[in-house]
């Protein structure tokens, strides 16, 4: 008979923030941001997504132009906020320099949009037209390239129009935070910094208290996971019900309560007691063998903190060795 095994080892990982998977429709994802977006440098028939700074804690409150759901074809005052200081972000630049120069006639492209799987905490967008330069103002805080375009008119800025008498360039935020959608109009710079939560990076401790950690992977049983608490991170603040682990939910006990329980289980031995001070959480997620593959080497946890703790995407991971034994 055949069994795969499972071996896992434990993983300690720094906590800290991953980029959000992005994905595109009539965007060009063009992954970093260069080190020069001044007019004509970085042209393309569609609006360009670039990857800012990642996983960056705002040492101060930062000005957003948009920070609730809805659809703008102007935007006032009244939709503007602020995402306060200690929120851990990363920033992306929607820079749409299409392939005409100024003055030609503009070049509009609609239907765009983008989709995070963390939530978008806030849009920026003004360049110093009829309001405070924000899009500016944002650069050297959550921006990464070394020169933007600094327009020499005040007709001509590098932000997407959403004023009264200018709503070329109309904006929708999802209810649910995830996907911007967007049409723009150009004949120099229309530029848009969408921050979203950033993805926090959590310790996780496969078959606690157990090394080497070994598994039978039959489809039958479970297997525990632990997230690691700390100084900094309150692991009550996780939604069990969005957990999975390498695509296994969690598992289900009696009238559908969740195998999951709090306690402390990671640390060094000390006079005979385990534990480090910190609670745990641990989490049994109901094997499937459809899951793993003969070779995988990572077990990958992911999902959310709940709403009132931010609602932040969390991710964790630990090396695990999947080998077929052939059993007498």
């Amino acid at each position: 008979m055949k069994k795969l095994m499972l071996f896992c080892g434990l993983v300690l990982l720094v906590t800290s923030a991953q980029a959000p998977a992005v994905s595109v429709t009539d965007v060009a994802d063009a992954g970093g941001a260069p080190d020069n977006l001044n007019l004509d440098q970085v042209e393309n028939e569609l609006p360009q997504l670039f990857e800012e700074q990642q996983g960056v804690e705002l040492s101060e409150d930062l000005a957003v132009d948009i920070d609730s759901p809805g659809s703008y074809s102007y935007a006032g005052p009244a939709t503007s906020g602020t995402i306060p200081a200690g929120t851990i972000v990363t920033s992306y630049l929607v820079h749409y320099d299409p392939l005409v120069t100024y003055p030609a006639q503009a070049v509009e492209v609609t239907g765009c949009s983008i989709t995070f799987d963390t939530p978008i905490l806030g849009l920026i967008f003004r360049s110093g037209r009829l309001g405070p330069d924000t899009l500016g103002d944002s650069d050297g805080i959550v921006g990464s390239s070394l020169t933007y375009w600094t327009a020499d008119t005040l007709s001509n800025v590098r932000g997407f129009d959403l004023w009264d008498g200018y709503d070329q360039d109309p904006i929708t935020l999802s209810a649910d935070r995830l996907t911007v959608s967007f049409d723009t109009k150009a004949n120099t710079i229309d530029e848009m910094r969408i921050l979203v939560a950033a993805e926090i990076e959590v310790k996780i401790d496969i078959k606690p208290g157990s090394f080497p950690n070994s598994f039978n992977i039959n489809g039958k049983g479970v297997i525990p996971v632990a997230i690691l608490g700390s100084d900094d991170f309150d692991v009550t603040c996780i939604d069990p019900e969005s957990l999975t682990f390498s695509g296994l939910d969690v598992a289900v006990r009696g009238k559908d309560k969740l195998m999951v329980s709090y306690e402390d289980v990671s640390g060094e031995d000390v006079e005979g007691a385990s534990g480090d001070g910190y609670v745990d959480m641990v989490i049994h997620f109901q094997d499937n063998t459809d899951n793993w593959e003969l070779g995988s080497t990572e077990g990958v946890l992911k999902r959310k903190l709940y709403d009132e703790c931010g609602g932040t995407a969390i991710y964790g991971a630990g090396s695990i060795n999947v080998v077929q034994e052939t059993v007498e």
